[in-house]
């Protein structure tokens, strides 16, 4: 939409102007390619502001030599490119976090069990359904919500984790027969062995107030609500490191699947070791300790190329007038934005954040916190 436009005087002064500097559809792009072809960040993004109410309405005001005429004329605010999440919640892990990730999920050293946390679970399996029984014995004795708290927090790391630990032993040889099939293209491969790995949806939402438009005369402030959803993946491949000549048999290729995948190997241990000790899955809210350690793991001599992590972006922000010059009309409406990115990341990195609390790590706490606080077990 072009065509806005606004004329009048400012204490006796001619003013005018229009939207010819004003894009409501705009896409930029930054990519580098060079000799020979390696990879590289890239960044496109898109915004659509052709849904925003632009601004029309005329002021007369007879004490001073003033008037306007505001005809269709985009918000000041909005000439601009949008290109954030102002107010939104959304968890946006950095690329070096998420390429640790991808490396501890694809490397061909990774354990697929935790042969310390399969045997402690089974060990305690009866221990467990003895627990049980006696939640029920006593739960008209110690309250309601002592009780409640108890039983969430032993089937969150009791029963769930059991009953995964079951499900992997029944399919043991599929996770085999899958790594053997990696170390296969690892090996017989020139290309390597190249991995694509989903890291997930992400989600965020906000609200602030914005002075909007400071223009020529007029005031507009409007709340914006920002809806954000963003999608991630990685890409990576390993190469071996030894010379052909050295490459393992069919057996031995097959032997190593077993090791790796089993865990039967130096990552095994760790991981086993990480599942026993006490509050380590704490830990792993606020670190990537776990995942660093496993991107390092070399019982398969090999190493990795580069890490690609992409991220798509979409976005809403949804205005809402709340005041304004009483004398002109818009401002309500929505811009969309989309992004996407490619960093490039050469090495794992050991990282520290914030944990995200989520539905899931508030009941942990509450339950928790329910144990320890007597007045609130009794209450119920």
């Amino acid at each position: 939409m072009s065509g806005g436009s606004y004329v009048g005087k400012n204490n006796g002064t001619p003013i005018s102007g229009d939207d010819s500097p004003y894009d409501e559809l705009g896409t930029s792009c930054s990519d580098f390619v060079g000799r020979p072809i390696a990879d590289s960040d890239l960044s496109i993004t898109h915004f659509d502001k052709s849904k925003i109410g632009r601004i029309t309405g005329q002021l007369n005001n007879s004490t001073y030599p003033t008037w306007i005429v505001y005809d269709n004329f985009p918000c000041e605010r909005f000439a601009y490119d949008y290109t954030g999440f102002p107010g939104s919640d959304l968890v946006d892990p950095s690329a070096a976090t998420l390429a640790t990730t991808v490396l501890a999920r694809t490397n061909p050293s990774r354990p697929d069990y935790s042969l310390g946390s399969l045997a402690q679970n089974i060990y305690e399996t009866p221990a467990l359904f003895k627990y049980a029984g006696d939640l029920l014995r006593r739960r008209l004795k110690e309250g309601l919500a002592k009780n409640g708290a108890d039983a969430y927090l032993a089937t969150k790391f009791g029963l769930v984790p059991f009953i995964q630990d079951t499900l992997q032993v029944f399919n043991v040889l599929k996770y085999i027969e899958a790594r053997n099939s990696e170390l296969k293209r690892l090996y017989g491969s020139s290309a390597g062995l190249r991995r694509r790995l989903q890291l997930g949806n992400y989600s965020g939402s906000g609200e602030t107030t914005e002075f909007v438009d400071s223009g020529v005369l007029g005031s507009l402030t409007c709340r914006r609500r920002t809806h954000v959803k963003m999608h991630a993946w990685g890409t990576v491949s390993w190469h071996p490191t030894s010379s052909p000549e050295s490459y393992p048999t069919d057996s031995q290729r097959l032997a190593s699947a077993y090791d790796t995948s089993v865990g039967l190997t130096a990552s095994g241990a760790f991981v086993s070791s990480w599942d026993l000790i006490p509050w380590t899955w704490m830990l792993g809210w606020c670190t990537n300790v776990r995942d660093y350690v496993l991107a390092h793991g070399n019982t398969i001599p090999c190493q990795h190329g580069n890490v690609n992590i992409m991220k798509s972006y979409t976005a809403t922000s949804e205005f809402k007038r709340v005041s304004g010059s009483s004398w002109h009309t818009g401002g309500d409406g929505s811009i969309d934005y989309w992004r996407k990115t490619r960093s490039v990341v050469s090495k794992p990195a050991l990282s520290a954040y914030l944990p995200h609390l989520d539905g899931g790590r508030l009941s942990v706490l509450a339950a928790l916190g329910i144990q320890r606080k007597a007045w609130i077990a009794n209450l119920l």
